[in-house]
Formats: structure tokens, C-alpha cells, sequence
């Protein structure tokens, strides 16, 4: 199938794009999230869904999901016996997908119409690229809009920097600020940077940065995916700070090697900045177990 682009002038073919969904304890969630992939208008396009062995019911609401409507998309669904982390649960997503193009999608937040083709028409136009991100919109528990924009709003992005592969460099290491249902990679990328780290907690963090490095990831502006914040999101829970903190060291230290000079100076500056928040979190903690 082919259509005209945005711009009128070339045809975009509509390869195969798999969505990615690693699912843990959304079951109020994953409904709006499925449908939201079946809604959208894009005419090629399959579901890969683990269940990373949830201990509510979100099992009972895939199956019933899948039941409903996997007649009008195909759907790869596998439900894990035991817990085994958010970066092996993508990964085994990934290993399931047959799409020449993978979206990220987690089981809590959902695509807007229109989102997959667009990254799509950039990666058509941009053949130097692997991957794509773009904007989304911040929603909570109830889908009430809490940001119209998760780069700016939500995470105070300077978009400025993303229309650069120096700024894009500078704004990962400096000021991680991408949320997680905007990214589409080919899969071709996974075989130059590899996969997730399964050892890490910060784990797309961590594969911006390698694609970054590379300059293999580029920027559409617009919104294309709802980011959804409930008050369980992992990277906002005042408890996880240590745990994510000593993480995000150790990604800049794997990382350190892939950049060049300039961007080392950057890489450098940032972990400076945040071995000096955990000295001093691990000063406070020691306090507070003394007195």
C-alpha cells in the first residue's frame, strides 16, 4: 500500500509495524492502550504483548481484549509464571516482532491517531536514520490532560535541541526528557546497538543515548502518544531515587566510550551532577538512621 506524505510530493509504502507492549499490573489501563493501537488508522500493523506475570487481572482483560478483536488485528500475546523486570520483558517483545518498524508502547499509556504513520513518513524521508521520537501529550490515572506537551511541559525540554544530531547529543545526557510511548526504531537498529540492558533500571535511557551516539535517532515534532502518570509510574516514586540514581551513574560510565570529546565533557559534567545528589541522599539516609 502506498499514500502521499505530508508534504504531497512522494509516496510512503505502509511496511509492516509491530507495536511493543510489555504489560505489569495495568489492568485499568491495557484496554484503552489495545485499542488505542486498533484505532489507529495505519493499515499494517500487528500487537506483541507480554504480561510480565501481573498479580491483578490484567491477564483476564488481555485475553478477553484479544478474544474481541483478534480478528481484526494479529496479536502475539505470551503471560510469563514469574516477574522477570521491565528490560527482559521488552526484549522478548522485540524478539516477537515481525515488523520492519517497532513502536513503544507501555500497558498504562495509549497512541493518538495518526502517531505510527508519522514517524513512519520520517524514517521513509530520512533513510539515515534508525529511529524516530517525537511528542506526546501528559495524561492522569483518568485520562484528565495534565500537558499538552511531555518534552516541554512535562520534562522542560528545549526543542530547539532535538532538530540537531549535536543537540539531540547534548539534550540526552544533559536533560533526559523523553517520555515512553514515542518511539519507533527499525528494527535494523537493534542489531548496531544492541538491545536493552537487562542489567539496567533506566533502560531506555540507556538505548537513546547508544542511538544518540551514533546519530542514528532523529525528531518529528507533534504528538503522537498519551504518556500517562497514576502515581505508580517507577521513575517518579520518591522510594526508587537511590536505585535510579546509582543506575544512572553506571549508564554514563557504560556509555562514556561511544562519544566524542565534546559530548565526554557533557557526559562528565552530568555524572559529577549526580554523584553529588546521592552523596548527598546517602548522607541524609545515614542521619536519619542515627538519630
Amino acid at each position: 500500500m502506498r499514500s502521499n506524505d505530508q508534504h504531497g510530493n512522494s509516496e510512503v509504502t505502509h511496511p509492516l509495524v509491530s507495536i511493543r507492549m510489555p504489560s505489569y499490573n495495568h489492568a485499568s489501563f491495557i484496554e484503552q492502550a489495545l485499542t488505542s493501537v486498533l484505532d489507529d488508522p495505519y493499515p499494517n500493523k500487528e500487537i506483541v504483548i507480554v504480561d510480565d506475570a501481573s498479580t491483578d487481572n490484567s491477564d483476564e482483560v488481555i485475553r478477553g481484549w484479544v478474544a474481541r478483536n483478534g480478528d481484526r488485528i494479529p496479536v502475539k500475546y505470551f503471560a510469563r509464571e514469574t516477574n522477570h523486570g521491565i528490560a527482559k520483558t521488552i526484549n522478548q517483545t522485540l524478539s516477537q516482532c515481525s515488523g520492519e518498524y517497532i513502536v513503544s508502547l507501555a500497558s498504562d499509556d495509549y497512541l493518538l491517531p495518526g502517531g505510527i504513520l508519522k514517524r513512519v513518513q520520517y524514517l521513509h524521508e530520512n533513510p539515515d536514520k534508525m529511529a524516530v521520537f517525537a511528542d506526546c501529550i501528559v495524561v492522569d490515572r483518568n485520562g484528565k490532560l495534565i500537558a499538552d506537551s511531555g518534552l516541554t511541559e512535562f520534562h522542560h525540554a528545549k526543542i530547539s535541541h532535538f532538530r540537531t544530531n549535536s543537540g539531540i547529543r547534548r539534550e540526552f545526557i544533559l536533560n533526559w526528557s523523553v517520555p515512553g510511548p514515542v518511539l519507533m526504531i527499525r528494527r535494523g537498529v537493534l542489531d548496531v546497538v544492541g538491545g536493552y540492558d537487562e542489567q539496567r533500571i533506566l533502560e531506555d535511557w540507556d538505548l537513546y543515548l547508544r542511538m544518540a551516539a551514533a546519530d542514528l535517532i532523529g525528531f518529528t515534532d507533534g504528538v503522537v502518544s498519551a504518556y500517562r502518570v497514576h502515581g505508580n509510574n517507577f521513575c517518579m516514586k520518591p522510594e526508587t531515587l537511590l536505585v535510579r540514581l546509582v543506575d544512572a551513574q553506571q549508564i554514563l560510565i557504560n556509555n562514556l566510550r561511544l562519544f566524542g570529546t565534546k559530548d565526554k565533557v557533557f557526559l562528565i559534567m552530568k555524572l559529577a551532577k549526580i554523584t553529588k545528589k546521592l552523596l548527598k541522599l546517602k548522607i541524609r539516609r545515614l542521619c536519619g538512621q542515627l538519630n
